[in-house]
């Protein structure tokens, strides 16, 4: 059977999973991270709010709740109102029509997924590097079926974390390594995202704060590419690029914080004015209100944690990675430190990027020295 015939399939499968929806639930925070919220807020019923949401320190921002649920129970209101669904909005469309959307925004990461293997003009344990064979891989994992169909933060987090790395190959594919004045010209740093990784990024630490660290290897490699060049040419450029999210950033981060205490009722819109900053800036920036930063500030206090209960800190390494990605976390438990014993050993020994990936070799499958070097990934 063709990949793309797998593909389609399991995408099928994906989309009827959700339709047929399971009477059990895997987490309580598929509802209470979400639905819930918008439940109470676009069609009126009467909710129960988790501690996040508390208006005197709230921890979540609602913009990715209404991203999730609010639209599709603003579908759902409209449908209702101009008499198109055959009764009343139930209980199966209050639970199927945000794990439908939901699912639906699963698939960016498919189309990400396509473009960046289309992109990779690589081989894979001697194959061809083949779009619709990675996938129907992506799709016939556990993972995609089961959470990615769910209203979960973690969706969203992994759709623009796809993105970002769709960008930074993008980036990378659009300047000439060989040609140092074209790196530091404006064709390739027109090239280079950064408005667009920035806005990402900010984004993406409004939605789960942990965020930024899983975006920090593949904008590393998008500050830090091409590694050929010459040491003050690598850090002028690196700088450059740097310097470019700054902008993106800053808007992106004040129009969160303006939606947020907007929103949970620290900023009052009528009451704004340049008077009312001038006269005192300092409490005006202490009444707003920065979602992840309580959230931070909330799991940073061991007393509050302690309510929820507490789990030795090697869990999600020893327990939660094997359960949610198999042999795969088993491999690469053994294939990590190894690649990462022998980076240093050679940085120690003074060798370069190219000395590197021929210590530690090709191997049998997508490791970091094939990242390491630009001209053999693409």
């Amino acid at each position: 059977m063709e990949a793309r015939t797998v593909w389609l399939c399991l995408s099928l499968l994906r989309v009827t999973w959700v339709l047929l929806p399971q009477s059990g639930y895997i987490h309580p925070d598929e509802f209470f991270q979400s639905p819930e919220v918008m439940a109470g807020k676009v069609l009126d019923y009467k909710v129960h709010l988790t501690w996040e949401w508390d208006e005197d320190f709230p921890a979540r921002s609602p913009v990715f709740p209404f991203l999730t649920s609010g639209i599709p129970f603003l579908v759902l209101k409209a449908m209702n109102y101009l008499g198109l669904l055959p009764d009343s909005i139930g209980a199966y469309s209050l639970l199927v029509a945000p794990r439908l959307w939901t699912t639906f925004l699963s698939f960016c990461i498919d189309f990400c997924l396509y473009k960046i293997c289309s992109s990779v003009k690589t081989k894979w344990m001697g194959l061809e590097m083949d779009a619709f064979r990675c996938m129907a891989v992506y799709s016939a994992s556990y993972v995609t079926l089961v959470f990615f169909t769910r209203t979960f933060s973690n969706i969203l987090e992994t759709v623009l974390f796809v993105v970002i790395i769709g960008l930074v190959i993008d980036s990378i594919k659009g300047g000439d390594p060989e040609n140092g004045s074209d790196i530091v010209g404006n064709r390739y740093l027109s090239k280079s995202h950064s408005v667009l990784l920035s806005v990402l990024i900010v984004v993406g630490f409004f939605n789960r704060p942990n965020f930024p660290a899983f975006a920090f290897v593949p904008m590393l490699y998008w500050a830090f590419y091409p590694v050929g060049q010459s040491k003050g040419l690598w850090l002028k450029m690196a700088i450059l690029k740097c310097l470019q999210l700054v902008p993106g950033a800053i808007v992106t981060f004040v129009i969160f914080v303006a939606c947020d205490s907007i929103y949970f009722g620290s900023l009052e819109v009528h009451s704004l004015s340049l008077d009312t900053f001038l006269h005192s800036p300092s409490g005006f920036v202490r009444n707003l209100t920065v979602t992840p930063l309580n959230l931070l500030s909330y799991n940073f206090d061991k007393s509050k944690l302690e309510q929820h209960g507490l789990h030795p800190r090697v869990t999600h390494l020893l327990v939660n990675t094997p359960l949610l990605f198999g042999v795969l976390a088993i491999l690469a438990f053994f294939d990590i430190p190894r690649l990462v014993l022998k980076i240093f050993s050679c940085l120690k020994h003074g060798g370069n990027a190219t000395e590197i990936e021929s210590r530690i070799g090709h191997g049998k499958g997508w490791t970091v020295a094939k990242f390491w070097s630009p001209k053999d990934m693409f």
